[in-house]
């Protein structure tokens, strides 16, 4: 009788927990359906899994065209290259940091370009990919704008991302080690990006569709 009782306190507790966490998402949220929801976020995802499979290619090319030593100094770390964790608690604030590290990343990848265009021959795969991988990184950027502005309308515009500094004057043998670090840092914060938007999926949608089964 009485371990029947705390069962039944403690699906009331469980209850009410969930509705709570329900309310406060929706009260936050826009009306997206879950099937938009979960369309959204595998759209993004799609895009993503494109982008790294472009840009894994393109590292392996880049480190071809840049001769000896390539495999040594792509494993170098430099300070100004943004980090390519996703931080933040709440779904917001990883989407945001998904949009900041876009936008960080945009004007390295578009530096390591101009680089190579000094180093490479016109039209080489080096070029060609660089710029593939920027346009894509673009299309990603707008497809998760377009998704926080979609689930979360009524939280703050999403900022323009943070200031690139230009790193001093740089020597061949510096900007094909720059080149490489840019480029591998940018496939690990694609990688992170791909296994978040698999638990926001999870995460999200799942509750959204938990909430209008109730309704």
């Amino acid at each position: 009788m009485i371990g029947r009782l705390l069962w039944t306190q403690w699906m009331d507790t469980k209850t009410t927990l969930l509705a709570l966490l329900l309310l406060l998402f929706t009260n936050q949220a826009s009306s997206i359906s879950p099937r938009q929801c979960s369309d959204s976020i595998q759209r993004i995802w799609r895009v993503t899994r494109l982008t790294l499979k472009e840009s894994t290619e393109l590292i392996k090319n880049y480190k071809a065209a840049q001769g000896a030593l390539s495999d040594v100094f792509c494993k170098a770390t430099l300070q100004d290259i943004p980090d390519p964790t996703i931080s933040g608690l709440e779904v917001s604030e990883r989407l945001e940091s998904i949009w900041d590290h876009i936008l960080a990343f945009r004007p390295h990848l578009r530096r390591v370009y101009e680089q190579q265009e000094d180093l490479q021959e016109p039209g080489s795969p080096v070029l060609v990919q660089l710029v593939d991988v920027d346009r894509r990184s673009q299309d990603l950027g707008a497809l998760v704008l377009a998704f926080y502005r979609e689930v979360f309308p009524n939280l703050q515009e999403l900022a323009e991302g943070p200031a690139v500094v230009d790193p001093p004057a740089q020597n061949v043998f510096q900007q094909k080690v720059y080149g490489c670090v840019v480029l591998k840092t940018y496939k690990a914060f694609l990688t992170n990006t791909a296994r978040e938007l698999k638990v926001l999926k999870g995460n999200v949608c799942t509750v959204r569709r938990r909430f209008n089964s109730l309704g």
